[in-house]
């Protein structure tokens, strides 16, 4: 019965050695991708800083449009007075 116990015992000492190491192969690969995230981020962070000026202007870009469709409508009373204009020179 001594010796069964004794078996046992080195067989779930094995195991447990095992389980630890593996846990422990995880854990360094997960402290590794944690790194590499890290590294990416802060090679990221620029270019992000970069996208978000260039997207604030788009606040600028909307306003635009009402501007050009004013000038647009002007343009038109434009191209009449001009037209005006030329037939008095020409004439």
């Amino acid at each position: 019965m001594d010796n069964a116990i004794f078996i046992w015992w080195w067989i779930f000492l094995l195991a447990a050695l095992a389980i630890t190491i593996v846990d422990v192969y995880l854990l360094l690969r997960v402290v590794s991708l944690c790194r590499q995230v890290r590294t990416l981020t802060a090679e990221t962070l620029p270019a992000a800083a970069g996208i978000a000026k260039n997207t604030s202007v788009g606040d600028a870009l909307g306003r635009t449009v009402p501007l050009i469709v004013s000038l647009a409508k002007k343009s038109r009373g434009a191209e009449t007075l001009t037209a005006s204009v030329a037939k008095k020179l020409l004439d």
